[in-house]
């Protein structure tokens, strides 16, 4: 018979579980090393006994990372089936897909009680982006959040096809915010090349200047 669930205790709130997205967030960004990360999670989720999950894709999320260290080496060509287990370059993959969609998740759950998002466009489609470009444009959304949200957004998009971009100068106008975003750093200082980056305010300039090349707004959201 399989041992069953363990009983509430005082660590399980959601603390717990705040604890291990903290890991894995860090861990993404670079803050932690993966070797620091596989015994601090590991320790973290057997500290926090049941979790007070977010929802069904959360839980499935964080497992995801937990069976992958399961079947952790440092060295898989020692064990006895080496294309079963995973080394560290897989892990980092792995805590980099959770990171990316509990960052997404959290996103959700944060515009759904934010009156700022009632005219965001259901549709997943490029309206979505201009909406982004031209809200942070105004001042409505801060270039924080438009760093957080903005390229997964695109990402989503890119998932259902092509984008339709309602010209080329749009296209490169949201290109162009893109690419800005992508070489974007708080503290240019600590990149191996800082001279390839910006700082979030130059972002800022090129949403600016890329909102006045958008197609006009399509109308009330979808």
């Amino acid at each position: 018979m399989a041992d069953p669930l363990p009983e509430p205790t005082a660590t399980d709130s959601a603390e717990g579980i705040e604890q291990l997205r903290e890991l894995i967030e860090a861990t993404a960004a670079g803050r932690l090393s993966g070797e620091a990360f596989i015994p601090a999670f590991q320790a973290a989720r057997a500290r926090a006994g049941r979790l007070a999950y977010r929802s069904k894709e959360e839980a499935r999320l964080i497992w995801d990372v937990l069976w992958a260290l399961e079947y952790y080496s440092p060295d898989p060509a020692r064990e006895a089936r080496p294309e079963e287990w995973n080394d560290a370059r897989a892990i980092e993959v792995e805590i980099g897909r959770a990171a990316r969609r509990l960052a997404q998740l959290a996103a959700l759950a944060k515009r759904s009680g934010d009156s700022r998002f009632e005219t965001f466009p259901s549709a997943v489609n490029v309206e979505q982006l201009r909406w982004y470009i031209r809200q942070t444009a105004a001042g409505v959304l801060s270039i924080q959040e438009f760093l957080a949200d903005f390229r997964t957004i695109h990402e989503r998009i890119e998932q259902r096809g092509r984008p339709a971009y309602a010209s080329k100068e749009e296209a490169q106008a949201i290109w162009d915010v893109l690419w800005a975003a992508e070489y974007c750093s708080l503290d240019i200082s600590h990149e191996e090349n800082p001279e390839e980056w910006i700082i979030p305010e130059e972002v800022l300039m090129t949403i600016r200047r890329s909102a006045r090349r958008l197609a006009p707004p399509s109308g009330p959201a979808a």
